[in-house]
């Protein structure tokens, strides 16, 4: 991967054999963002300020044919501005159906009076920046308006900014800060 390597680019058909090419890091008007999940070639890709969700897409190749498309064009907006160190996360058709299993279980072990535990890889937090409008809704004190201003100033880089940002009030980012991640 390109991990801390500023002077090198994953290039869109690029000649090179492993696509990276040796570039100027004098660019100011570049960004660099980095795209997962269920793309054809995850990588940290440059792109100029002002870059698109849909281009950050384009360059890491598109969906691959494991992804979630129905999560990408109902939850996530691809005209949104990318900004530099934004991580673009794509899940999977099977990643969508085990959260949903999971949120089932949970559900169930809470109707019959139980304890539910998570493990610490999943920990039951709620992504300010990649979880859907639907799963923003589920905290208490987040409706439709609030989940859309989420979505609309993500990335974010800590939880606090969602108040710098204006997004929420310090009394109620405090009571959620228990449920939420980055």
């Amino acid at each position: 991967m390109l991990w801390n390597k500023p002077n090198l680019v994953r290039s869109w058909g690029s000649s090179n054999p492993d696509g990276l090419e040796l570039m100027s890091t004098a660019q100011d008007e570049s960004i660099w963002v980095d795209v997962a999940g269920a793309v054809e070639t995850p990588g940290v890709y440059r792109l100029s300020e002002g870059s698109l969700v849909a281009d950050a897409l384009e360059l890491a190749g598109g969906l691959s044919s494991t992804a979630d498309s129905g999560y990408v064009r109902q939850d996530m907006n691809l005209a949104q501005e990318l900004k530099n160190g934004y991580k673009l996360y794509i899940p999977s058709v099977e990643e969508k159906k085990y959260r949903g299993d999971l949120e089932s279980w949970c559900q169930s072990q809470l109707k019959r009076g139980g304890d539910v535990h998570l493990d610490g890889e999943l920990g039951g937090l709620v992504s300010i920046n990649s979880a859907s409008q639907t799963e923003l809704m589920s905290l208490s004190g987040i409706g439709e308006v609030r989940a859309t201003d989420i979505i609309q100033n993500r990335p974010y880089a800590s939880l606090d900014e969602l108040e710098a940002k204006g997004v929420l009030g310090s009394g109620l980012l405090e009571d959620l800060r228990q449920q939420l991640g980055l």
